[in-house]
């Protein structure tokens, strides 16, 4: 079976996140390809539940009806939450539903600078 191929910054189906409350569970939801690896990508996961946005540090809401919200083919309004930054098989990834925007991906950059600026190192242990 061949690897999915996607690229960096593509938002993808992934069908196996591991849960914030337990993580020997896993939760279908669209991700966005952080980093690309030979059978594993770092995934950066989008929720609806935009209530918990509270929970996290670094978050960027991303409205359904904006421009960005459009392009990703967002059904509801989401954040992402750079805090459940991950590393998954490239197997857990079904389907393209969009692409992140040059504002996007430059509005993701900014916040992971910010976050490595205050001490954010989950990055360099993926």
């Amino acid at each position: 079976m061949a690897v999915p191929t996607y690229e960096v910054w593509d938002l993808v189906h992934c069908v196996g996140v591991p849960n914030q409350e337990n993580p020997t569970q896993a939760t279908a939801r669209p991700v966005i390809i952080y980093e690309d690896l030979v059978e594993t990508a770092i995934i950066i996961p989008l929720t609806k539940n935009i209530n918990q946005e509270k929970k996290y540090n670094y978050t960027l809401r991303i409205e359904k009806d904006s421009e960005d919200g459009k392009i990703l083919h967002l059904k509801n309004t989401s954040i992402l939450a750079l805090d459940r930054i991950v590393k998954i098989s490239k197997y857990l990834l079904v389907r393209k539903i969009g692409k992140c925007s040059e504002d996007l991906i430059e509005d993701i950059e900014a916040l992971i600078k910010k976050a490595e600026n205050e001490g954010f190192t989950r990055l360099k242990e993926l």
